[in-house]
């Protein structure tokens, strides 16, 4: 058995030509998304190859993370093994989410999948480490030519940029944040009360911003009588809350206990090693 993270990585552009050696804002797509290893894996990765390539292995099983990026990993670095060579084997899928106590390995051994049945996810995987490559190398390499003056490497990604565009705006509406006097015309009664509700849906629909609207409707409405001629109650059922993700895990433990998202992640990753928990999709 092996526990690995990614072996392989999509050639730099300057590995493809010498033409992409200076970076300019040239439209940089590779015919073929060719893959190396990654020097710090390599030994590992060569031995794991020559493993699977023997004449004697007949079936190999995939049991990395029961997710997209766990299907890319395996599928490829056996690629990567059989490129242009005949796969002799059967190519099964191990697939589960639970603890791995030795009961629900056991089980998942007796119902694996053809691993065909995962193709599209591995599609998936590709698409998603394409166009990383093709955003992050095509923008920086274009934003920092354009634009560095010489200061440095304009980072350009496909998810850190927009994310560090919402936290850049949103810190601006902070900072320029300015309060304003709202005032809500109400109706009430023994049992029911009632808000006046704006034609404006913007924003909040029951706020007036300027008083005298608000002091005008109700004078409006001193001479009328209201009369509650329909009063329906639903019954609505509560379902309980959906597991965790990573994502909504952090940023729950940041909004209960003030946990960074890298402390969470090592304390989710200590829980799942030690089978308290199953590992938050």
């Amino acid at each position: 058995g092996f526990c690995f993270g990614h072996m392989l990585r999509l050639k730099n552009p300057n590995e493809i030509s010498n033409e992409y050696t200076t970076w300019k804002a040239n439209y940089i797509h590779p015919d073929n998304f060719d893959k190396v290893m990654i020097e710090d894996s390599a030994t590992q990765t060569t031995l794991l190859i020559t493993l699977m390539q023997r004449e004697n292995i007949y079936e190999i099983i995939i049991a990395t993370d029961a997710g997209r990026e766990g299907e890319n990993i395996a599928r490829e670095i056996i690629d990567y093994a059989f490129t242009g060579k005949n796969r002799n084997f059967r190519l099964k899928r191990f697939w589960t989410s639970d603890v791995l106590s030795e009961r629900v390995i056991l089980q998942t051994m007796e119902t694996l999948y053809d691993a065909n049945v995962f193709d599209g996810l591995y599609d998936a995987a590709k698409g998603r480490e394409r166009s990383d490559w093709l955003i992050g190398f095509n923008a920086t390499r274009a934003f920092t030519s354009l634009y560095s003056k010489g200061s440095g490497t304009l980072s350009i990604g496909r998810v850190q940029t927009p994310v560090l565009s919402l936290i850049v705006e949103r810190e601006d509406e902070i900072l320029h944040f300015k309060e304003r006097e709202f005032y809500n015309v109400v109706a009430t009664s023994s049992s029911v009360e009632a808000k006046a509700l704006l034609k404006d849906m913007q924003g909040d629909r029951f706020a007036f911003n300027e008083k005298i609207i608000a002091t005008n409707l109700i004078e409006k409405c001193k001479p009328n009588l209201f009369l509650v001629s329909e009063l329906s109650t639903k019954i609505k059922n509560s379902y309980p809350a959906k597991l965790f993700s990573i994502p909504t895990l952090q940023q729950s433990a940041n909004k209960t206990f003030g946990y960074s998202p890298d402390l969470t992640l090592k304390i989710a990753q200590s829980l799942y090693e030690k089978r308290f928990i199953t590992y938050p999709r």
